[in-house]
């Protein structure tokens, strides 16, 4: 079986439902992420993260390493979750892990602040995070097909889940790129400029993509 990458339209085109359903996961997440007793714990937590300012390869390290297994789980948490147990469910990952710190960051900036926040590495992240979920989403959705008796390929199901999870895994490193030089004292202004630069131009060509 060869492995090819599908075009992020064609991915669309095919799950749009499971974009729509990862998309609201997110959605719901994040507004509980705006309620205090649901921030106020991601707030404490991520002050305890420890980042060094001055060396943004090891941060661009920790993020993406941290962000890539959340990308995983949310990929093949499907099959984990036999292992693992129910922490590792997608759905729960994406509300509570994802959905919520998003939202936790949003009630504590201001809004001119978070904006600059998701232009530079938010957009990115969520991005990853919402390509992963779909890529995941997948396998289910073979199996309710086969269920119900519809014709589906394995291959085709496979080759479409890579595909989403690539896109998931540029996503996340992109993401952890700016926000590495964001966080660095030298680099903010150029993580800010360069992620803002890079978020409108990927913007840019997904829309493009998708609508032609």
């Amino acid at each position: 079986m060869s492995i090819t990458i599908h075009t992020p339209k064609k991915l669309f085109d095919s799950h749009y439902e499971l974009f729509i359903f990862a998309i609201a996961l997110f959605a719901y997440g994040f507004a509980h992420g705006l309620i205090p007793e649901y921030a106020q714990p991601v707030i404490e937590k991520a002050k305890e993260l420890q980042f060094e300012p001055y060396n943004i390869t090891a941060n661009i390290k920790a993020i993406f390493i941290n962000n890539g297994l959340l990308s995983i789980v949310l990929w093949l948490g499907w099959i984990l979750i036999f292992f693992f147990g129910l922490n590792f469910f997608p759905p729960t990952v994406m509300i509570y892990n994802i959905g919520v710190p998003f939202g936790a960051v949003a009630s504590n900036l201001t809004p001119l602040g978070y904006i600059q926040v998701l232009l530079a590495f938010g957009v990115f992240e969520a991005l990853g995070f919402i390509f992963s979920m779909v890529a995941g989403l997948l396998f289910p959705k073979y199996f309710i097909l086969k269920l119900l008796r519809r014709s589906v390929s394995f291959d085709s199901i496979i080759t479409d889940s890579f595909s989403l999870f690539i896109y998931g895994a540029a996503f996340i490193f992109l993401g952890a790129f700016f926000e590495a030089l964001l966080l660095s004292p030298q680099a903010q202004i150029a993580g800010l400029a360069l992620g803002t630069l890079a978020t409108v131009i990927v913007l840019h060509k997904l829309w493009k993509s998708l609508t032609h």
